[in-house]
């Protein structure tokens, strides 16, 4: 072999091993792959500590040489313009104690006067003699008195005083209790506001300038602030009044109508949730007024009214009265429960106004006399009963079930009670006009089977015979009576679903 040759087969044999070398070494620096049970040149020996939360397995490395000097992160690994995160240390994590408060940043706290527990307050006014004392009360607690010795020297003046006219609550929601003080005419709320007492009288006014009562302090509409209660008034007429704090003064949450917030007679009120959703609806029980509301709104029933919480206000949404004791009651009563749907009772109550012998007449001369008696008068001789009103009110009574059958879809029931009204009430029978109204609405049933174009034409019957509504309520029927307008006779404007 020449020479020359057998250097370049050298030369050649070691460029081939180098490559080779080389190559072996770029493999394993370009390999990325997570080491397994089955390459033990790669699994460590070291003992794991107890209390190590780190893997013993090496994680992928962000670029191909290693980098010694770098913290690497577990699981986020830095893009090429991504400064890398800097080693976290036990110290940099901070460590809350149990005195932070994590709303102090958001609500400052309350700042009243600096309180003097030895100061007791004087009223200088005998105790027999009447004065407002919410001025010298504010001007004491001004001075570093506090509260406790206010309810202290009231409950001396006033030994019959509590919780219902003097008291702390917070009605702020701010966490530091308030001064609840009444007086006639008048409730007194004390508050903190920048180092200071400052006094807000939500209200100003009640009947016969009696003393409010504060009933409930309570979260009702569980916004988290409480309510504040008022009841106040007498035998006659009572009132409740509920306020709330808005941010800076006292909101009041009644309806407009005063159906919420009146009371006539010596009744009462309570809270239920009824319907389990957490907010309390005001329930307002209503007895037999006395006085001249007794026998101005003759006659009268125990009335039961719900008032629910809708977002701003307590609005009525619910009258329930006690049985009835006369038949136009009942008719009524049937009235209502058909307005809301509940078929059932208005069945019920239809069927009693019909059949019930134990139900008693009503009529102008009936209320009369009962105002006369309940006077105290004895000269008015005893009314003879209207013996029209049964039969208008039982053909009346007789139409409303007609309609109950149809909204249900039981055509055939609807038409039985259809043929009974017109064999009942011929013409010239008293209360024959609705049997000639159940007529005009028949028969467009028949064509379009459609409730509101029916009504239609059963309420242009009524508008052209107003005198049939007499007998189902009116003036001499009471304070508590519907009021009658030929669109009542048949208020559905739509066929709706049968329930």
């Amino acid at each position: 072999m020449p020479p020359s040759f057998q250097r370049h087969f050298r030369l050649s044999l070691l460029l081939l091993l180098f490559l080779l070398a080389a190559c072996t070494r770029a493999e394993g620096e370009l390999s990325t792959d997570t080491p397994t049970e089955t390459s033990p040149a790669l699994v460590s020996t070291a003992t794991i500590p107890a209390t190590s939360t780190h893997p013993t397995v090496p994680t992928r490395k962000p670029t191909l040489t290693a980098s010694p000097t770098r913290t690497r992160m577990p699981s986020i690994t830095p893009g090429p313009t991504m400064t890398p995160f800097p080693t976290r240390t036990a110290t940099l994590i901070p460590t809350f104690t149990s005195t932070f408060d994590p709303y102090s940043t958001r609500i400052p706290p309350v700042q009243c006067p600096t309180e003097n527990p030895n100061l007791a307050l004087d009223f200088g006014v005998p105790a027999n003699e009447f004065a407002y004392l919410a001025e010298p009360m504010l001007e004491f607690l001004n001075l570093g008195g506090t509260q406790q010795a206010v309810i202290t020297a009231y409950k001396l003046r006033d030994t019959q005083a509590d919780e219902r006219f003097i008291r702390q609550a917070d009605v702020t929601g701010d966490g530091v209790p308030e001064l609840l003080f009444t007086e006639p005419g008048t409730l007194n709320v004390f508050y903190c506001e920048n180092g200071k007492y400052l006094l807000q009288t939500p209200l100003t006014e009640t009947y016969h300038f009696n003393i409010p009562v504060i009933t409930y302090v309570m979260d009702l509409n569980m916004d988290g602030v409480n309510e504040l209660v008022i009841f106040s008034g007498d035998d006659r007429f009572r009132d409740i009044d509920i306020f709330e704090w808005d941010i800076i003064s006292f909101r009041y949450l009644m309806d407009e109508g005063r159906i919420c917030s009146s009371l006539m007679g010596p009744s009462t009120f309570k809270f239920s949730d009824n319907d389990s959703n957490g907010i309390k609806e005001l329930i307002l029980l209503q007895t037999i007024p006395i006085w001249t509301e007794y026998t101005d709104g003759l006659p009268w029933r125990e009335e039961t009214r719900t008032c629910t919480w809708d977002g701003n206000h307590y609005t009525p949404t619910k009258i329930d009265y006690s049985p009835p004791e006369y038949r136009f009651q009942a008719v009524q009563d049937g009235d209502r429960a058909m307005n809301v749907g509940d078929f059932d009772k208005a069945l019920d109550l239809y069927q009693q106004a019909i059949f019930n012998v134990d139900l008693d007449w009503w009529s102008l001369d009936r209320k009369i006399y009962e105002i006369q008696i309940a006077q105290g008068e004895t000269t008015f001789p005893t009314p003879v009963p209207d013996t029209n009103e049964y039969y208008f009110l039982a053909a009346y009574a007789r139409f409303r079930i007609m309609l109950i059958h149809l909204m249900r879809g039981h055509q055939s029931d609807a038409e039985v009670v259809f043929n009974t009204l017109q064999e009942k009430f011929p013409t010239g029978q008293p209360g024959y006009e609705f049997a000639e109204m159940a007529v005009q609405f028949w028969n467009e049933y028949q064509i379009s089977s459609d409730m509101g174009l029916s009504c239609s034409a059963a309420i242009q019957y009524a508008a052209n015979h107003t005198d049939i509504l007499t007998y189902l309520g009116g003036d001499y029927h009471g304070d508590q009576s519907l009021s009658y307008e030929p669109p009542d006779i048949c208020p559905f404007t739509s066929t709706p679903e049968i329930p």
